[in-house]
């Protein structure tokens, strides 16, 4: 009797057919795998709160689970204002040059690079609503619901390679939380040149990656490859979708991203709305003489 593919093959060309189908494919199927009673209760429930509250209006489930990784409305909301938090006490701790004390001074530009619908662009609408806020991504709806929902900053649509539309050090925070996660090899360093192409002498870039935390969830062959200190990458033609996967050994950032910047903090698992990512604080040299990562 004839056998039907096994369970592991069966995972595998399931994996096959998500990595090739388009993004907005991907985010339904991801929608309806985290679609349960609670995640719609939620999202009914926070999304008449804040028309209550005149807060800005909530994104739909397909949109937020894109960025969120869940249709749970909840963790949306909470997961954005948790990572906001994290940008908030690293320009605390850091600086960042251009940014003063945050809200204070002249008005500071801040450049969200892979915005999507505004999980954590939101934060920064709410409370400090004076500064020049800048965000981008690839994914044209998201911009779009941006636009029309988040009226504080400008939102524009970026390539999947740069160069960013943005004059050099006309920035004065950038940050890119879960970006490189789902970039392939041949975008990590030029997207983190890019950023730091952008940003002012003297100012951060702020960015998460998948580091050690995420070993048990690699096979052995993968495992060896990190461990040596290489990227690992899954299904990096559907870069830019949750479906691609990176996964970054620390010597690999410091060695072959950070290659024109000070690295000023390393956070293992310190990624608070985006859990297990490790963060990573850079810092553009003041001068072209200032040393650099190594």
């Amino acid at each position: 009797m004839a056998r039907g593919p096994s369970r592991e093959r069966f995972a595998g060309i399931k994996r096959a057919l998500v990595a090739a189908a388009p993004k907005p494919a991907v985010d339904a199927y991801q929608t309806l795998r985290s679609l349960d009673a609670a995640a719609i209760r939620s999202w009914l429930d926070r999304r008449a709160e804040g028309k209550r509250a005149g807060d800005f209006p909530l994104p739909g489930l397909v949109r937020m689970t894109s960025v969120a990784g869940t249709a749970n409305a909840n963790w949306f909301l909470e997961g954005g204002q948790l990572a906001f938090r994290g940008l908030i006490e690293a320009l605390g701790a850091y600086g960042s040059e251009g940014m003063g004390r945050v809200g204070e001074g002249e008005r500071p530009s801040v450049l969200d690079f892979g915005c999507g619908c505004g999980r954590v662009a939101r934060y920064w609408g709410r409370e400090y609503p004076q500064i020049r806020f800048l965000g981008c991504d690839y994914d044209r709806n998201a911009v779009e619901w941006c636009t029309r929902n988040l009226p504080f900053g400008h939102f524009f649509v970026n390539r999947m390679d740069p160069p960013l539309n943005l004059d050099d050090e006309s920035i004065s925070f950038a940050y890119a939380l879960s970006v490189f996660t789902h970039l392939p090899e041949a975008l990590q360093r030029p997207w983190l040149d890019e950023l730091v192409r952008v940003v002012k002498p003297g100012a951060l870039v702020y960015f998460t990656t998948h580091g050690d935390a995420y070993l048990d969830q690699l096979s052995q062959e993968e495992r060896r490859t990190y461990l040596s200190g290489e990227l690992v990458v899954r299904r990096a033609t559907a870069g830019g979708t949750n479906a691609c996967g990176a996964y970054h050994p620390s010597a690999y950032v410091r060695h072959a991203m950070c290659r024109r910047v000070e690295v000023v903090a390393h956070l293992p698992e310190g990624a608070a709305g985006n859990p297990r990512q490790d963060v990573w604080i850079a810092r553009k040299p003041s001068s072209p003489a200032a040393p650099s990562a190594g």
